[in-house]
């Protein structure tokens, strides 16, 4: 996958490298960079139309990101100022053009779907609105561990498939021997323990790992991921899984009633995935105060800025958690930047103390985490 914003950067595979993606993967380097060099030249640059300045919030061209999945699927999605431009301007100098130049891509195989996000904001356009689709489908298809998963424009999704393998491969190896840990027989605890997948994106996270719980509850604030889960779930015969829209950045666990899922009182393992910023204070607290919460596996994609905050609260005596494993994953090849799966968890018999209530204005801070040595 690769993305440009502002100014167009290329980066080159050495040869070996694109020995190994074309002979070992499957990959046609040539098709992606085929595809990267028609956007750029041919639509971008000869169409005179300036980048878009995010100091003078003048220009067209906001970004534009290309996808290649090992499926063969390939997605080119446009996010452009729209009111930069006329009606008439807007149909003339871009849409037209970009029919023009990458229906042959669509043709020859090298794409399966070209989609825009017309967006006239000042800030970063949100997931959430609306893409159009120019030409092919919308969506595209990739394969992870045997399951397939269908992707629209808005939803994210790894870049690395192979690394994504090795990672989602541990963690359901992990939540598996927790599950059955110390138990045997058709009534192990695999069948009594609930999943929460925070941020579930398309769902492929649960899905995988459905297979090792009661029920798996999901959810996101793209509404076009959610559907997306909801369908990947029913296309990998997950059952077990339900998916629904909410807002993880400042979502709380202790609000979704795990007893519509089933009238029980078991266990809950929670996943969490988030980006780079980490998860909100709010939300981890909600988690970390829920007495049901026994696991915590946590992905970070960046084990120095958010997670680190976040671990500052996830091993807080208070609540009882340690770190059990960890592992690192070369999601992002030469680069230093490396992804790290943790799991905590919750000591035996241990039980958080009661959450405290507190007004609007403590809400909207950070989890409490020990006090700084000034204020001691």
């Amino acid at each position: 996958s690769a993305t440009c914003r502002g100014k167009w950067n290329a980066s080159l595979q050495s040869t070996l490298a694109r020995r190994i993606l074309e002979k070992r993967f499957n990959f046609k380097l040539d098709h992606w960079r085929w595809t990267c060099q028609i956007c750029r030249q041919q639509l971008v640059e000869e169409s005179g139309m300036p980048h878009y300045n995010q100091h003078l919030h003048e220009g067209f061209w906001r970004n534009v990101s290309i996808s290649s999945w090992t499926t063969g699927d390939g997605l080119v999605k446009f996010v452009v100022n729209k009111s930069a431009l006329s009606k008439e301007e807007y149909e003339k100098y871009f849409v037209e053009p970009a029919k023009r130049i990458l229906q042959p891509l669509i043709n020859e195989g090298y794409l399966s779907g070209v989609s825009v996000q017309p967006y006239g904001g000042v800030s970063v356009a949100s997931p959430n609105a609306p893409y159009q689709v120019l030409l092919g489908k919308s969506t595209s298809r990739e394969k992870v561990l045997g399951h397939t998963f269908k992707i629209s424009p808005e939803s994210f999704f790894q870049t690395n498939t192979r690394a994504t393998d090795v990672a989602f491969g541990l963690l359901q190896k992990w939540t598996e021997n927790q599950s059955l840990e110390g138990n045997s027989g058709e009534n192990s605890e695999k069948t009594q323990r609930n999943l929460l997948d925070v941020g579930c994106g398309v769902g492929i996270i649960g899905i995988l790992l459905a297979k090792n719980y009661h029920r798996v509850l999901g959810f996101d604030q793209i509404s076009s991921a959610v559907d997306n889960a909801n369908l990947n779930a029913k296309l990998n015969g997950a059952s077990n899984c339900i998916f629904v829209k909410g807002d993880f950045t400042n979502g709380r666990v202790d609000e979704i009633d795990f007893s519509s899922l089933d009238e029980s009182d078991h266990p809950v393992d929670v996943v969490l995935d988030p980006p780079r910023a980490g998860v909100s204070g709010e939300l981890l607290e909600s988690i970390l105060y829920n007495p049901k919460v026994q696991n915590i596996y946590y992905m970070a994609c960046d084990a120095h800025k958010g997670f680190r905050d976040n671990a500052k609260a996830l091993l807080n005596q208070r609540f009882g958690f340690e770190p059990i494993r960890a592992a690192g994953i070369d999601m992002f090849p030469h680069t230093p930047k490396l992804e790290v799966l943790f799991q905590f968890s919750r000591q035996k018999g241990f039980m958080p103390p009661l959450r405290p209530t507190r007004s609007y204005t403590d809400r909207h801070r950070r989890l409490p985490y020990p006090p700084r040595r000034e204020q001691m």
